[in-house]
């Protein structure tokens, strides 16, 4: 089976994410600590996180209907980007929260990167294949994130 190129790009799309959020994940709760956030606030900013991404994965998948998959996947990753980096000029417990939400929006492309792979790979044999790279990549960006943060 032979991946094209396109599909190559989502997959690495999709290692970038999980890579950018491994990177940042461990030390939100330290940042969190030191703005002056206790143990609850500290798990709002992952429920918040997760809440915006179930609320918002249908409307960005909606919109790639329309705008396209390409669009919706690259704007969310410069999102993911940007809001990486707000995070770390967040001064209160409020912005960090306010801006893990923003960050599970941007997030929220899991389903059209999906779609993409959906409406590329034809055949079943091609898809499991592919799925199975899109899983290894995926791991294997989530395993790396540690590492790049140390």
């Amino acid at each position: 089976m032979k991946v094209t190129a396109d599909i190559y790009a989502v997959l690495i799309t999709q290692t970038l994410d999980a890579l950018a959020t491994m990177i940042v994940l461990p030390t939100i709760p330290f940042y969190a600590l030191s703005l002056g956030a206790n143990a609850f606030t500290i798990s709002l900013l992952g429920s918040a996180y997760n809440l915006s991404q179930m609320v918002c994965s249908p409307a960005l998948g909606a919109l790639s209907d329309r705008v396209g998959r390409k669009t919706v996947m690259v704007v969310g990753l410069m999102g993911q980007a940007l809001c990486n980096g707000a995070m770390s000029y967040s001064e209160s417990v409020a912005a960090l929260l306010a801006v893990r939400v923003a960050v599970g929006m941007a997030l929220s492309t899991g389903p059209v990167e999906m779609a993409y792979i959906m409406d590329s790979v034809h055949s079943e044999s091609d898809l499991s294949h592919v799925l199975a790279l899109q899983r290894f990549m995926t791991s294997a960006g989530a395993l790396l994130g540690p590492l790049v943060a140390r």
